[in-house]
């Protein structure tokens, strides 16, 4: 926004790193795996209770959401989520920005990464992607530090 208190902060950054991030907020595919993810405190195995439950807890969430949206076709009780991503998509940093992501991420779907990444690229920032092929959710300086450190450099 022309009247941000960041504006002038915009002049001064060298350069923006996201890593494992952003993601498009109001995507039920992704609450539903946060919540499965969190539920069964971080791991992806199959064949735990735990993992059932977090599945089971997920479901629900997902079906929450899905009355939700219906909700919605008549009021909007989240513009937090559209107005974040559309602020960050419009922001006045011009500085090169890297987005470091993961096909194998279990909470960001790296296609939202990708599709923040190229509205910057349209807004003239000179965008730099770095997709790891099997790196867990912000764990790319452990899985690939090569990679990570050539990025960031």
């Amino acid at each position: 926004r022309p009247d941000s208190p960041y504006k002038a902060l915009s002049n001064s950054v060298a350069g923006i790193v996201f890593d494992s991030t952003p993601q498009a907020l109001h995507k039920l595919s992704s609450l539903y795996r946060a919540v499965k993810y969190t539920v069964a405190g971080g791991t992806n195995e199959t064949v735990t209770l735990r993992n059932v439950l977090a599945h089971a807890v997920a479901g629900v969430t997902i079906l929450s959401a899905a009355v939700g949206s219906v909700i919605r076709l008549f009021w909007d009780p989240y513009p937090l989520f559209r107005d974040f991503w559309q602020t960050l998509s419009a922001a006045p940093f011009r500085c090169p920005q890297t987005f470091i992501y993961s096909k194998t991420d279990a909470l960001i779907d790296w296609k939202g990464v990708e599709l923040m990444a190229a509205e910057r690229e349209a807004r003239g920032v000179n965008v730099n992607r770095v997709r790891l092929d099997s790196s867990a959710h912000v764990q790319h300086l452990i899985s690939d530090p090569d990679a990570y450190t050539a990025a960031v450099d």
